[in-house]
């Protein structure tokens, strides 16, 4: 960090204390004399690596220090950890907090609180940090600061009438680098025999990455495997490392059985201990750096006693992984395997999978790609069409997924979306194999049929290339395979996949077509009932499939509102939910889209007819329910009803006064719900919507400013995370942050849950510029990042109870908060200043005044009074700082509120009322 500079005023302050007299005296006594002056209430216990916990301070009255006056130093510098001198806003001067900042060496360290102006050490105390965690129930929380690696989900279907959906919602480009490390316990280590050793990273290295060649002299691999199914835009590398991580503990310090169906299965800190154990262990000869990998792939070593059942762990792709190191922070996402995996011996539970097959398939989870053969839906689950649900016949992914990950084209598919036409459609179109890449001229890699918005029917034919290792094992070669495909939020996690095979019916051949086979969909609910929805299959030949698709008019209405994302920064928003106020209005640039608590907001919804029916009564309900990740129950706020004309849109509004905060507490965070109601239109007979998948969006938002005082002030929120399951299940909390002189807290980086379950996670950010001002590249580096906010990034991850072999997570939901700092201010001097003005002055925390922003003034007025309404005056700032404005009639409490220009902190002035005798309205009225 720069040397702080004094100025002569601040310098003063220390020179009547004891501590500048004590400076000048022998050592010994100095010592003597100063040490008793600071306490320190540390926590109880061993601290877990990467974790924080509060030390409260006791500092002597008549020594006449503040927290001001310390320095904060741990003598091993990170590795042991960091003190952070931040104050959440509610602190009480006279009882300051600092947050203790475990680093990421176990071991004994010394934390020594010294004098700032003489470096004097006031006090010396010892605190443990360890890498071992034994609450399997309650994850340890986490902090981090720098630039660390954010989750990405769009997490919506997108698109429009025009174009396809689920472009690149959970985008996999470029490179993706993945580490190897074998790791053993106490219990049982590798074997010491180098060239067997070797043998075992040979192996790996091969499955993974070079190519393992079979008896059919074909070379398969997971890197070869990802390069051919993505067209060569995700591409796979990584290292096996040479050296065995050696945990220190035995098995069950790492693992546990899973209850419902007796497998092994690494507990939720194993990949953290193992990168925590392998920084322990690197060497300047042999430096073990697992920055900037993508995935940490851990291979154990199983345990085979002498007597009874040898100990194995299940494949596992669902780890987060956010550890500090000697090298920097390791993040992204890890997986858990044995060593023991496709190698035929007693320990082998592959069932005749290999590693590449099974890695594969686990990588597949780290791109937030979900299981699909779970829950079960009789006859429709994928099966062999795709890895995410039977990695075996190692298949490539379906259409979908390929698009979802970012590698189709949008000029590859033929687009069906029947809520837009007037006329029938019956067309004979040509599709190529999809795994032959670019579809030749007149011919289409796919279709995409729109059901509604969120739901999508998709057309492909698959069979498997000569040249390919993909595809070469598919169910049932050449045919086009046709899926049902509904994004989030429809539905939601637990009722079915996100992919499914379509339905079968008493005159069609289902989801699988052959030449001949036709697919065929009857629907009832139009006006000119029934509506025939047909696909037949004309030709195939294996280099194409001439495929007819015939639909009558539809005649529908479909009211529809877009969930999140709002844009590429907005992740967790939805473009049509909007929430306006006075403070909004007056600085756009600061507050659009941001509640004001304790004023009125205006909630706006914007609907889209997307049918061509016209839609009378349709019904907006409004919700708000806490800044969540999934699970938290809803309070209404109001409705509102619109007609809306075919293809026409209409705005949809409520008004939410959201409680005010307590003066101790911290401004509350919440999310915006807008549903449209189950729809049919008011006729004989009635008209049912096209689809009620596209009725629901939601908003989290999150807004704050670390007001850098002295020290910079800490920000909190609260997060509501739950299990929709009748199961008990693990949700997994990962987060990141694109700023590095930010720092983050979360209490939890994962919980497991009871069915049902709610939890309340607290989570904390403050400005930090401690280390990355020494990390700054140059001084336009440091400039830049000085002056935009940080924007965190927290995405929820949850196992599925269901699956009776667990060995994955799904996205639930996430949310972004968005942090800024500034130097903070005060809004002084806030009263009357005449017969009808109040006025006041904005100043920083160290008295000088504040010329920049605008004051925004909220007069209340006597609800008996026919004309009150709650009225917000803006005062422009003069260059002493000061403002004013003139009262309205019958006005009878006013507040002041600073909103900052950049590199300024907020503030919020006392409610001051009339004087006692009289409104200045009165006062200047005529008497008699």
């Amino acid at each position: 960090m720069a040397k702080r500079v004094f100025e002569l005023s601040e310098i003063r302050r220390y020179l009547p204390t004891k501590i500048a007299l004590a400076a000048r005296l022998p050592p010994g006594i100095r010592a003597e004399l100063l040490r008793p002056k600071v306490a320190l209430a540390m926590p109880k216990g061993a601290g877990y690596v990467g974790t924080y916990a509060p030390i409260q301070l006791k500092i002597d009255p008549s020594s006449g220090l503040t927290l001001d006056d310390l320095d904060f130093v741990v003598a091993a510098g990170p590795a042991g950890g960091l003190v952070s001198r931040s104050q959440e806003r509610a602190a009480l001067p006279s009882r300051p907090t600092v947050m203790l900042l475990h680093g990421y060496q176990p071991g004994v360290h010394v934390l020594e609180v010294r004098h700032h102006g003489t470096g004097v050490v006031l006090t010396r105390r010892k605190f443990v940090v360890t890498d071992q965690w034994n609450d399997d129930v309650n994850g340890p929380n986490l902090w981090f600061s720098g630039v660390v690696a954010t989750p990405t989900v769009a997490p919506t279907w997108g698109g429009g009438p025009g174009t396809a959906q689920n472009f690149a919602t959970v985008p996999a480009t470029g490179n993706r680098r993945i580490a190897i490390v074998l790791v053993d316990t106490s219990d049982q280590r590798y074997t010491t025999t180098a060239a067997t050793l070797t043998g075992f990273q040979t192996r790996w290295q091969q499955n993974a990455f070079t190519g393992v060649v079979g008896a059919d002299g074909v070379s398969r691999s997971t890197a070869a495997f990802y390069n051919e199914v993505s067209y060569g835009n995700l591409t796979v590398s990584g290292t096996v490392f040479a050296t065995v991580v050696n945990l220190p503990n035995g098995w069950s310090s790492y693992f546990q059985v899973d209850p419902r169906n007796g497998a092994w299965q690494a507990k939720n800190e194993f990949v953290n201990q193992v990168v925590t154990q392998a920084n322990s262990q690197s060497t300047a000869a042999n430096p073990f750096d697992l920055t900037g990998f993508d995935m940490v792939v851990c291979v154990t070593q199983a345990v085979t006693p002498a007597v009874g059942a040898a100990k194995v762990a299940w494949p596992y792709g669902g780890y987060g992984v956010n550890s500090a190191t000697a090298f920097g922070t390791v993040s992204g996402r890890g997986i858990s395997m044995p060593n023991e995996w496709g190698d035929g011996s007693a320990n082998d539970q592959g069932g005749g999978r290999t590693i590449f097959q099974t890695l594969a398939h686990e990588m597949g989870h780290t791109l937030n790609l979900p299981d699909l053969y779970t829950p079960s839906v009789a006859g429709r689950n994928v099966g062999g069409w795709d890895p995410m649900d039977a990695e075996g016949p190692f298949p490539h992914f379906t259409l979908a997924h390929r698009m979802m990950l970012g590698w189709i084209p949008a000029g590859w598919l033929r687009l069906y979306n029947f809520q837009a036409l007037g006329t029938s459609v019956d067309e004979t179109i040509t599709l190529a194999p999809i795994e032959a890449g670019a579809p030749p001229a007149g011919r289409f890699g796919g279709a995409e049929i729109r059901v509604g918005d969120g739901r999508n029917y998709y057309l492909e034919y698959r069979i498997g290339q000569a040249a390919q290792i993909g595809d070469r094992a598919l169910p049932t070669p050449s045919r086009v395979v046709m899926t049902d495909v509904s994004q989030p939020p429809d539905p939601p996690v637990i009722s079915r996949p996100t992919i499914l095979l379509v339905a079968q019916h008493a005159d069609d051949q289902g989801a699988v077509l052959g030449a001949g086979n036709l697919y065929h969909e009857v629907d009832s609910t139009s006006p000119t009932f029934p509506t025939d929805f047909q696909v037949d299959v004309v030709a195939i030949d294996g280099t194409r499939a001439d495929v007819r698709i015939r639909y009558q008019v539809i005649g529908k209405p479909d009211p529809s509102i877009r969930p999140w994302p709002r844009d590429a920064a907005n992740q967790w928003q939805s473009p049509d939910i909007e929430v306006s106020n006075a403070r909004s209005v007056a600085d756009p640039a600061t507050y659009a889209n941001v509640p004001w608590q304790g004023h009125v907001n205006t909630v706006t919804a914007t609907v889209t007819n997307r049918g061509t029916l016209a839609a009378p009564g349709v019904r907006v309900d409004f919700a708000v329910k806490d800044y969540t990740i999934g699970g938290a129950p809803e309070t209404s706020i109001g409705s509102d009803t619109q007609p809306i004309g075919p293809g026409a849109t209409a705005t949809f509004t409520t008004t939410w006064t959201p409680p005010a905060p307590a003066a101790s507490d911290p401004p509350q965070h919440y999310c915006v719900v807008a549903r449209v109601a189950a729809y049919q239109t008011p006729t004989t007979p009635p008209v049912l919507e096209m689809t009620d998948a596209n009725n629901l969006a939601q908003s989290n938002y999150a807004r704050f400013i670390s007001a850098s005082s002295s020290p910079p002030s800490r920000e909190v929120t609260w997060i509501t995370v739950g299990n929709p399951f009748e199961e008990p299940t693990c949700v997994y909390l990962d987060a990141g942050q694109d700023n590095p002189l930010y720092r983050t807290y979360l209490e939890h980086r994962w919980l497991v849950l009871e069915p049902g379950e709610l939890r309340t996670v607290r989570a904390m950010f403050e400005f930090a510029p401690d280390g990355a001002v020494r990390g700054a590249k140059d001084q336009r580096d440091l400039e830049r990042h000085l002056t935009q906010p940080v924007r965190v990034r927290m995405l929820g991850r949850i196992a599925d109870p269901r699956d009776p072999r667990p060995h994955g997570t799904m996205a639930m939901a996430g949310i972004d908060a968005v942090i800024s700092h500034g130097r903070g201010t005060r809004v002084t001097d806030f009263d009357h200043a005449g017969p009808d003005q109040v006025a006041g002055k904005v100043e920083r925390a160290d008295g000088k005044a504040v010329d920049r922003g605008v004051v925004l003034i909220h007069f209340q007025r006597d609800a008996k009074d026919q004309r009150a309404d709650d009225g917000y005056v803006s005062a422009d700032l003069d260059g002493d700082g000061r403002f004013a404005a003139r009262a309205p009639h019958g006005w009878t409490a006013a507040t002041a509120y600073y909103l900052p220009a950049d590199g300024l902190a907020d503030s919020t002035s006392p409610t001051i009322t009339p004087r006692a005798h009289g409104t200045p309205e009165q006062q200047q009225r005529p008497k008699g």
